[in-house]
């Protein structure tokens, strides 16, 4: 029984231990990500700003389309929740417009405001996914509290039956001594 309960023990350590290490991963996603958008969106105002020094703006062109897809290969392909941001990020990444021109420079703004709504949107649901834990974890605590559960029981049951021998057993044959006697 002790092998058992042993064994049990080590696999429940296994997967938490398992699990918590998907977790830190799951948070560095999650940073890199903030990262990522921010040093985009970032880059898209400094593009906007240096659009008339060529030198700079070739530069800032490259570190867009690096950011654009280290951002994209952060998804897995298909990945529905992706879609929206990668979408306005595509659209922000092509949009032409300069900072000189208040109308340019407003649909600047709500691009960039989509990209980071989106942006929070996965963040949340990823956050959610790490405070939940992996399913894998959360099934191996069910069972785990079930097995410590069905264990405290089984114990009661066998403390009452040995209660139950230990008194009633003599009990009953001081009786049937009393009455043969």
């Amino acid at each position: 029984m002790a092998a058992v309960i042993s064994a049990f023990v080590a696999v429940v350590g296994l997967v938490i231990t398992k699990e918590h290490k998907i977790s830190e991963f799951r948070q560095q996603w999650i940073d890199s990500l903030r990262v990522d958008v921010s040093s985009l969106i970032g880059a898209i105002n400094a593009n906007q700003i240096e659009h008339e020094e060529r030198a700079t703006y070739r530069s800032i062109q490259l570190k867009l389309t690096e950011l654009r897809y280290r951002i994209e290969l952060r998804f897995k392909p298909g990945d529905e929740t992706a879609v929206p941001l990668l979408l306005a990020i595509s659209e922000l990444v092509g949009y032409g417009g300069t900072l000189n021109n208040p109308t340019t420079a407003n649909h600047l703004y709500m691009l960039t405001s989509e990209v980071k709504e989106q942006t929070q949107e996965i963040l949340k649901h990823e956050w959610e996914r790490v405070k939940a834990g992996e399913e894998s974890y959360r099934r191996t605590l069910h069972i785990s509290k079930i097995a410590a559960i069905s264990t405290t029981s089984i114990l009661f049951c066998y403390l009452i039956v040995r209660i139950f021998l230990a008194v009633f057993v003599p009990l009953v044959g001081w009786m049937i001594s009393q009455f043969k006697g």
